[in-house]
């Protein structure tokens, strides 16, 4: 019988079976006789005949859920307090899981994105993500493992709808021929690019925006194909509409358009024959597309003969570089080394609190188990099976477990609004898609599943292989109560064992977020104003980027309101810093190396007084600094301290290289913080934006009042300088400290935070419950204990004391567990600081004390039982 016929005639047999039944026994009470003894066990035999019916299982899980559903809503306080808790630990993982999978697990939305790889170079010093074009033709033309092989790479555009309009920063994605197709991709509007658009350099002007661009910037217009877009000045033509779905191929980063790499060159006052010929322009980030049947080995071997080749024919480019290919996995776990390890840590931290909860929930059955040992007994005495019951109390377990889950989903559902609300100092479109989308609505259903089997596989056994008999006689499962107290307290003292451990690394994660707040930052973050600008996406050469801004700083400097205002390359706490190889004259190197790596930024005069980094020693740079007098730099005291140890380092020099010019020290500033307030001190130097040139700026401006005030007349400022001119990046010094700086700690400082005190939560309803049960259980005792003569505070004691006991042995375990998590975590996020003794002494005697108070309700009631009540009542 198919399962649809069953289905829909399970109703029909079911009736037609009872009046059988009741046929039969209305016709032995009218022959007068003994009615079960001729008729036999009615539930039995209903059984029997389902079992010829076929789809028995599914009528049996029906059965077990419909029952499973009527005895929660019989216990709702125990319902509620289990779907609580799971929904914690659920949510928790939900909400990790999702996070996760937005920036490591989740495909590109393309075509049989299985399919896709990732090509990079390598060599033996250096890993590279970007290749040439021509070397993006050697694949095509040599491998036989793809099927095609594409390339683009992120380009920061002025873009304006008309030339009277003021240009938006936007960030876009140069495209190599062939880009659209690799991927799989057909625009949902107009068209992708054609071949002779993007294989030859300067034809007319073409771009693809994105969904996202084509709703908020052209209004979802569906005439927008045919359009024109200014970028960097250059008119465009909107020839297509991305899809929805594809936000680029980076999981952070949406660009707004995609153009022709043949664009670039014009985009960028360069030839695009060059851009197209130029074998030292390691830009492009290519995806290849497997053909049908090849593997990632096959085409690893390809490769590396083909790296081999190009080695022979073009040694000046080309010497000592191989290919890697990667999947995407692999590809962004190297691109995203700090978010993998915050991942781990968020998954480990909620996969403890799913194990708390799971504890939780397994002793709350435990404890129900014995409210319901007679009714089980008196199952198993009319002949249901061990197996039978078993199944049954599993099933009751999986549907509280999937309810858990329900809610969990929900409770991620908010998390996920919240972290995906959370705004980053910067105009770079940087956004999380964390979602609730059929994966990770599936890892839900999957950790329901597995938390239902870690609770409720143990209180299943438990209840089923009790003895029959005594149980009937006693209420008691039969089973001795040695095992079953200490299987609770082992639940419980895991409980605690696993609160301790996030609550120390809550503990951690304060300590090192209290340092930050403590730490002086190095410069001035109020009445301070930063605007980034980028000339070279106007096409200025060098000489009009220098014109530019030195008549773009002596105009802001005249603005009302504006106390000083200086140029930097590097923006502090951004990892824009140029690390510098240098060779310190006279001062010996660590283990023989011929040069150090120091972090360097390049900034204007007026740069130390605008950002408020005094110089200790020496001078700081002046319009004397020219590109034609001698070369200088200030660095700061870590730096002196490292190279020129009791020395005076004013007159002491450096290389820049193994070949480079020397640069002579004027000054000593203050060290600062440049990259994280928990970083130590490093050595770091300043060289003068005069002799050290560069095209991407930010301009820092130092404000009498509010420095948003500044805003507007720096904006006219631009405008009248150049009205095409991009401006971005344009915010407060506070806000990009609170966000940028202090924010994402914050976060991660809440999130654990939340984790440690649900585990903390979820170990006190444990340990509560569980004391409390004892009690109950102990009534008899602890009458006949004072009956005989022990007081009341011996009594508090006694109870107190079991509390304690499971208190403090889970304490320990988790104690000795935090040291080791405590090294993976500081491995996993830089800047986390040693493992706290205040935190390793404070957070057990903290849990103590709060585990303690949870005892106290149920030991003060049993300290006030009456003897002969208790006796009584027993």
């Amino acid at each position: 019988m198919s399962f649809f016929r069953w289905f829909l005639q399970r109703h029909r047999r079911e009736q037609e079976l009872d009046e059988e039944i009741q046929f039969h026994l209305a016709q032995s009470a009218r022959d007068g006789g003994p009615i079960t003894e001729d008729f036999g066990n009615v539930a039995l035999i209903k059984e029997v005949t389902r079992d010829m019916w076929g789809w028995t299982n599914l009528e049996r899980l029906k059965q077990d859920l419909v029952f499973g559903l009527r005895a929660l809503r019989r216990s709702p306080v125990f319902a509620l307090t289990a779907i609580l808790s799971l929904a914690l630990g659920i949510g928790a993982n939900t909400a990790s899981f999702s996070l996760a999978d937005a920036l490591l697990l989740r495909p590109i939305a393309a075509h049989n994105p299985s399919e896709l790889v990732q090509i990079t170079g390598v060599s033996d010093h250096e890993a590279f993500e970007g290749l040439p074009y021509p070397e993006l033709q050697e694949i095509r033309a040599r491998s036989r493992a793809f099927s095609s092989v594409a390339g683009y790479h992120l380009y920061g555009l002025g873009v304006a709808r008309t030339a009277d309009d003021i240009a938006q920063w936007k960030m876009g994605a140069v495209v190599s021929d062939g880009f659209f197709q690799t991927l799989g991709i057909q625009p949902v509007l107009g068209r992708a690019f054609r071949d002779d658009e993007t294989a030859a350099p300067d034809r007319e002007p073409v771009v693809v925006v994105s969904h996202e661009f084509w709703r908020n910037q052209l209004g979802s217009d569906p005439d927008a194909a045919g359009t024109t877009l200014r970028l960097n000045g250059i008119p465009f033509t909107i020839i297509g509409v991305a899809p929805e779905s594809f936000t680029g191929m980076d999981p952070l980063i949406r660009p707004a358009l995609y153009f022709p790499l043949t664009m670039a060159g014009r985009l960028a006052n360069r030839s695009g024959a060059g851009i197209l010929q130029d074998r030292s322009a390691r830009s492009l980030l290519l995806r290849g597309r497997l053909k049908p049947g090849a593997t990632i080995r096959q085409a690893r071997s390809e490769l590396d003969a083909l790296a081999a080749a190009l080695a022979r024919e073009y040694p000046d480019t080309n010497r000592g570089i191989r290919f890697a290919v990667r999947t995407e996995l692999e590809s962004r776990v190297q691109q995203f080394p700090p978010a993998v390890g915050a991942m781990a840590l968020l998954m480990t931290l909620s996969a403890l609190v799913l194990l708390v909860a799971s504890a939780n929930v397994a002793n709350l059955l435990l404890a129900r188990a014995r409210a319901r040992s007679r009714e089980i007994a008196i199952r198993l005495a009319i002949g249901a099976g061990r197996g039978r019951l078993f199944q049954q109390l599993v099933t009751e377990s999986v549907l509280l477990a999937l309810l858990g889950g329900a809610a969990g989903i929900l409770l991620a559902q908010g998390a996920i609004r919240y972290l995906t609300s959370i705004q980053l100092p910067t105009d770079t479109p940087i956004a999380i898609s964390a979602q609730l989308d059929w994966r990770v609505l599936l890892f839900s259903i999957v950790v329901s599943i597995a938390s239902a089997l870690l609770f409720g596989v143990v209180p299943a056994w438990h209840s089923t292989k009790m003895e029959v008999s005594p149980t009937l006689k006693s209420g008691e499962t039969g089973e001795p109560r040695k095992g079953r107290a200490f299987g609770r307290q082992f639940l419980v003292g895991a409980q605690v064992a696993a609160s301790l451990v996030l609550l120390v690394a809550f503990g951690t994660f304060l300590d090192a977020f209290r340092q930050m707040m403590l730490a002086d930052p190095g410069i001035r973050t109020d009445h301070m104003m930063m605007v980034e600008f980028d000339p070279s996406l106007l096409r200025y050469s060098p000489d009009q980027s220098t014109v530019f801004y030195r008549r773009l700083a002596d105009e802001v400097r005249r603005l009302p309101g504006v106390r000083s205002a200086a140029l930097s390359r590097g923006v502090p706490f951004r990892p824009n810093f140029t690390d510098e190889e240098i060779i310190p004259e006279g001062a010996p190197l660590p283990g023989g190396k011929a040069t150090v790596s120091v972090s360097a930024n390049i900034v204007g005069e007026d740069y130390f007084e605008t950002v408020g980094t005094p110089i200790l020693q020496g001078r700081a740079f002046s319009l004397r600094d020219t590109a034609e007098s001698a070369r200088i730099a200030v660095v700061n005291q870590e730096f002196a301290r490292r190279f020129y140890p009791d020395q005076d380092p004013l007159g002491k020099r450096f290389r820049l290289g193994l070949k480079g010019e020397f640069l002579q020290i004027v000054g000593v500033a203050k060290t600062a913080k440049y990259l994280s307030l928990t970083e130590k001190p490093q050595p770091y130097f300043y060289m003068p934006l005069t002799q050290a040139p560069r095209t991407r700026l930010t301009l820092f401006i130092h404000t009498f009042g509010d420095p948003r005030e500044i805003s507007g007349p720096v904006l006219r400022t631009v405008r009248n300088i150049d009205p095409n001119q991009p401006v971005f990046n344009t915010r407060p010094i506070e806000v990009f400290y609170e966000l940028g700086v202090l924010g994402p700690s914050l976060v991660v400082l809440q999130m654990v935070s939340v984790t440690g005190l649900v585990g903390l939560a979820l170990a006190l309803v444990g340990l509560y419950g569980l004391i409390a049960y004892s009690v109950v259980r102990r009534t008899r005792e602890i009458g006949i204990r004072v009956a005989i003569g022990a007081s009341r505070p011996r009594i508090l004691w006694l109870i107190l004391g079991q509390g304690l006991r499971i208190t403090l042995a889970g304490a320990a375990v988790g104690l000795v567990l935090s040291v080791p998590l405590f090294r993976v975590l500081s491995s996993a996020l830089a800047g986390l600081g040693p493992l706290s003794p205040w935190t390793l002494a404070a957070v057990p005697l903290g849990l103590v004390v709060i585990t303690t108070a949870a005892c106290a309700l149920p030991a003060f009631r049993a300290s006030a039982i009456d003897p002969l009540n208790a006796l009584r009542n027993e």
